[in-house]
C-alpha cells in the first residue's frame, strides 16, 4: 500500500479524511449547512461509503427531509448490512413519522447489530410501549438493564414505564421497587426523583411501612423537601397539613408539565374539563363572550378551549411555571399568570363573573378558605364550577390519601360553599378518571354568588 511520505502531497484519502471529520465537527456543533456541504462532496467521491451516508441520512432527517434521510440510510445499510447507527437513525425517522410498526423493526435492528448499544434498547421499548406490546417492552427494559455500564437512568426508566403500565402486577411493581433501589445507589444525587418513584410503587403494593420508610429516607437526604413532606404525610408518618405546600404542588406540576396532557387525558382518561363545561352549559346563557372568566388552576389549558365562547377576556392562574408555558402554547388565554390560588383570589375581588376550577380542590384539605376567596373574586350573580375527589362519609369531612391528593365528603363540600356564600345548585358524583384501572370517583358542583 502507497504511503505519504514526509514533504509529499497528502493523499486523496487523507484529504477524505479530513474533509469527513471537518463535515463531523461542524454537525456536532449544529452547523448544518457546512457539514451538509461536506458529505455532499464526499459522497460524490464515495458514493456508497456507509460512514458517510449515515451520517448524512441524520441530518437530512434533522433538516426535515425525512424521505431522502431513508433513502440515505437504507444505501448505507445495503452497503453494510449490520450498520448499528444506520438501523438507530432509520428507527428515528419512523418514530417522528409515527410509522411505529416500521420504527419496531428498526431498532430490534440496531439492537441485534450491536448488543451493547443502550440508546437503540432505550427507544426500542419506548415503540414496543406505543405498540401496546407491554411484555416486549418490559422485557426490552431488563435487557438494557443487563447491559454493561447500566446507568441510574435505565434503572428509573423501567420504574417509569411499569407504572404506567396498564396491566401491571404485584410482580412488575416489585421489579420497579428493585429497579429504583439500585438507581439510589448508582446515583445518590438522584434521591428526589427516585424517591418519588419508590414511595408510589411501594404505595401501589400496599407496603405503607416501607413507603413511610423511603420517605424519612428521602428526607435524611434531602431534609426539608416539601414534596417528601408532603408524601411523609399522606401515608401517615406526619400530621396531616391543612393544604399542599407551593413548594411541593409547584414541584409537582413542573415535573408533570411535558408529558401531562399524554398522561391524564390518553391514559387516564381524564374528563372532568368537559363534565364541568356540560353542567355549567345547561344552567349559563348561552355562549356569547360576554363574561371575565377565570381558569383557576389552569394548568396546561385543558379548560381553556371549553370556555372560551363565554369569556371576554380569559385569565388563566396556576403556581408551576412549566404549566404556564403550555398553556401559553395554546393560544386562548389573554391573561396568565402564576399565583397560589387561594392568595390570587383574595387580591382579585369582584374581578369574575365565571371561575372554573377543574381538580385543582385536590391539593386543598379544609375548602373553607379558598371557596370563600371564590365567592369574594365573583360578581354578584357569578357562577363557581368545581370539581373534587369524593371522600365517601356522611360527616362533614375531609383527608389526604397515599396518592398525595385530597378528599372530601359531598356534606363537607356544600357546607363550605354555603359558608362563603353561596347558593349551591348542584352536586353530582361523576367519574373523572381511571388510575391503577380503578374508577375515581369525584364530586363535581356548580353554586352561583
Amino acid at each position: 500500500m502507497a504511503t505519504s511520505q514526509p514533504g509529499s502531497a497528502p493523499s486523496a484519502a487523507m484529504l477524505r479524511a479530513v474533509l469527513l471529520q471537518q463535515a463531523l465537527a461542524a454537525h456536532r456543533a449544529g452547523d448544518l449547512d457546512t457539514a451538509e456541504a461536506g458529505y455532499a462532496v464526499l459522497l460524490e467521491q464515495l458514493a456508497d461509503d456507509p460512514l458517510v451516508l449515515n451520517f448524512y441520512g441524520l441530518l437530512c432527517h434533522q433538516r426535515g427531509r425525512n424521505a431522502q434521510g431513508l433513502e440515505l440510510l437504507q444505501r448505507a445499510i445495503q452497503r453494510m448490512p449490520r450498520h448499528a447507527e444506520a438501523h438507530f437513525n432509520r428507527g428515528a425517522i419512523h418514530v417522528a413519522q409515527k410509522e411505529f410498526v416500521l420504527a419496531e423493526q428498526a431498532l430490534r435492528q440496531a439492537c441485534a447489530c450491536a448488543p451493547a448499544l443502550h440508546k437503540a434498547h432505550a427507544a426500542h421499548a419506548a415503540v414496543l410501549e406505543k405498540l401496546g406490546r407491554w411484555g416486549d417492552a418490559h422485557t426490552s427494559h431488563r435487557a438494557l438493564l443487563a447491559l454493561p455500564q447500566v446507568s441510574a437512568q435505565a434503572s428509573v426508566a423501567l420504574a417509569e414505564f411499569v407504572l404506567r403500565r396498564p396491566d401491571r402486577t404485584p410482580a412488575h411493581l416489585q421489579d420497579a421497587v428493585q429497579s429504583l433501589r439500585s438507581a439510589l445507589v448508582l446515583e445518590p444525587m438522584e434521591i428526589g426523583r427516585v424517591s418519588r418513584l419508590l414511595v408510589r410503587s411501594l404505595h401501589l403494593l400496599g407496603q405503607t411501612e416501607e413507603a413511610i420508610t423511603a420517605c424519612q429516607a428521602w428526607l435524611a437526604g434531602e431534609p426539608n423537601n416539601p414534596s417528601a413532606l408532603h408524601a411523609l404525610a399522606s401515608h401517615g408518618g406526619a400530621p396531616l397539613p391543612a393544604r399542599a405546600s407551593d413548594g411541593h404542588v409547584s414541584a409537582l406540576f413542573d415535573a408533570y408539565a411535558p408529558d401531562f396532557d399524554t398522561m391524564l387525558v390518553q391514559r387516564l382518561g381524564y374528563v372532568a374539563p368537559q363534565l364541568l363545561i356540560q353542567a355549567l352549559t345547561a344552567l349559563l346563557p348561552a355562549p356569547r363572550g360576554a363574561l371575565d372568566v377565570l381558569d383557576a388552576g389552569c394548568g396546561t389549558g385543558l379548560c381553556g378551549p371549553l370556555l372560551q365562547p363565554w369569556a371576554r377576556h380569559l385569565t388563566g392562574v396556576d403556581i408551576s411555571a412549566g404549566m404556564l408555558a403550555r398553556a401559553q402554547d395554546r393560544s386562548v388565554y389573554q391573561a396568565l399568570e402564576r399565583s397560589e390560588l387561594t392568595a390570587y383570589l383574595q387580591a382579585n375581588a369582584q374581578r369574575f363573573d365565571l371561575i372554573v376550577s377543574a381538580d385543582v380542590l385536590i391539593y386543598f384539605g379544609d375548602l373553607g378558605p379558598v371557596l370563600g376567596a371564590a365567592y369574594h373574586a365573583l360578581r354578584p350573580g357569578g357562577w363557581l364550577g368545581v370539581t373534587t375527589e369524593l371522600l365517601e362519609s356522611g360527616n362533614d369531612a375531609w383527608d389526604l390519601r397515599p396518592t398525595g391528593r385530597y378528599c372530601h365528603s359531598r356534606t363537607h363540600l356544600q357546607n363550605r360553599l354555603a359558608a362563603a356564600g353561596f347558593t349551591v345548585l348542584q352536586t353530582d358524583e361523576l367519574t373523572l378518571r381511571t388510575e391503577a384501572n380503578v374508577p375515581v370517583t369525584g364530586l363535581l358542583a356548580v353554586a352561583r354568588r
